[in-house]
């Protein structure tokens, strides 16, 4: 998806107008988890994105808040 659109990510309308929402791919299975692969590519398309648009500070609560 090109980062001009939006996604239907997080299910919130309002959210997703105005945040950068990613998904990642898991196990198939319990506990759902992911590989260390998805972490060092999430983290440097994470990187590309912050340093494209500016940004100096990336926080991670972790969290669904």
């Amino acid at each position: 998806m090109e980062e001009k659109n939006r996604s239907w990510c997080s299910s919130s309308n309002a959210n997703d107008q105005r945040a950068i929402t990613i998904e990642c791919a898991s196990d198939a299975t319990h506990p759902y988890a992911f590989n260390d692969t998805v972490y060092a590519k999430l983290t440097e398309l994470c990187t590309d994105i912050c340093k494209r648009y500016g940004k100096t500070k990336l926080l991670w609560f972790g969290d669904k808040t």
